[in-house]
């Protein structure tokens, strides 16, 4: 009733019209209950602070006139048929002065009088469903477009980890391409050149022995402790194998220099092997070796992509 009478609030009013646009049931319950104001008013039922804001209301609208119009029409009708004397002898009723004319015009053309309440109901019920089919398709439509807004990021979402995972298999092969490309030259710097032949019947070339040596972390330079590597005639290489304390990356970067800093062999993407002690194999050709001290740096590569510091080794390279 106050919101019919507009002594709300604009917030409270706001609430209100939410509801009635957002339910159907709310429509139908605001339509009964204007019904019920305009049906008090025309019986001039209404108080009288009541009767001026509804009135000030009516000034306003033209909708809500044409209602009040239309009831006062069907009160009078059925005035008309539960007093017969209205018609013959109108002194005995005491209408509003407004309505008189319009009564007298409809007492004595009851058809037009029921054409016009008539025309007048289809009117306001062809409002009402079309309001009614108004929500229904809004609510459908917002269905629509959020569907449509769901399916174009999973669309999106699929395209990012195609991507994604075709990024992490070119990478995968660039590395297993540099692995092989690192063999290779592992084996061509390891092999002697065939000058170097013995006196074998088979006549194949003579390959220098391979010495393994295991490197531990955390041994500084000049300890009494750090392992020597010794440039022996014969000696075509060093199998080093660098012991971690867990393994925790998905791939390993070793860079070897000498002290002064110039940079001896660069290893990329090695794997660490072992379980319960794991540990990086790399082969050093000894020609790429002389007489020094030299530090082991390892770099881990994480699975988002980023390189930590992982251990250092140290070693000294001494003839004989």
């Amino acid at each position: 009733m106050r919101y019919l009478l507009g002594t709300l609030n604009e917030q409270e009013k706001s609430l209100i019209e939410e509801r009635f646009f957002n339910s159907d049931e709310e429509f139908e319950a605001l339509e009964i209950a204007e019904e019920d104001l305009i049906d008090a008013y025309v019986r001039d039922k209404l108080s009288t602070s009541e009767r001026q804001l509804f009135e000030a209301r009516l000034a306003s609208s033209a909708r809500l006139s044409q209602r009040v119009l239309t009831a006062r029409i069907l009160m009078a009708k059925a005035d008309a048929f539960s007093s017969p004397l209205i018609s013959v002898a109108p002194a005995f009723v005491d209408p509003p002065a407004k309505e008189s004319s319009w009564r007298n015009f409809f007492l004595f053309r009851p058809p037009l009088q029921v054409a016009m309440t008539t025309a007048a109901f289809l009117l306001l019920l062809g409002c009402a469903v079309l309001v009614i089919e108004a929500n229904r398709m809004r609510r459908q439509i917002n269905l629509l477009v959020a569907e449509r807004a769901e399916a174009e990021q999973q669309k999106k979402l699929l395209e990012d980890q195609s991507k994604s995972q075709q990024a992490k298999s070119e990478e995968l092969a660039a590395q297993l391409q540099e692995l092989r490309d690192l063999q290779a030259k592992d084996h061509d710097l390891i092999e002697q050149p065939p000058q170097l032949r013995g006196n074998t019947e088979q006549g194949s070339p003579v390959i220098g022995t391979i010495v393994p040596q295991l490197l531990l972390p955390g041994i500084s330079r000049g300890d009494n402790k750090t392992p020597l590597l010794m440039l022996a005639p014969g000696i075509a290489g060093f199998r080093l194998q660098l012991a971690l304390e867990q393994n925790s990356y998905r791939s390993y970067d070793v860079l070897i220099t000498k002290y002064s800093g110039s940079v001896i062999l660069r290893r990329k993407g090695l794997r660490a092997g072992g379980t319960n002690s794991p540990s990086l194999v790399l082969t050093v050709p000894a020609r790429l070796l002389t007489q020094g001290d030299y530090i082991i740096r390892v770099t881990g590569r994480s699975l988002s992509g980023t390189y930590d510091a992982v251990d250092e080794f140290v070693f000294r390279a001494q003839k004989p």
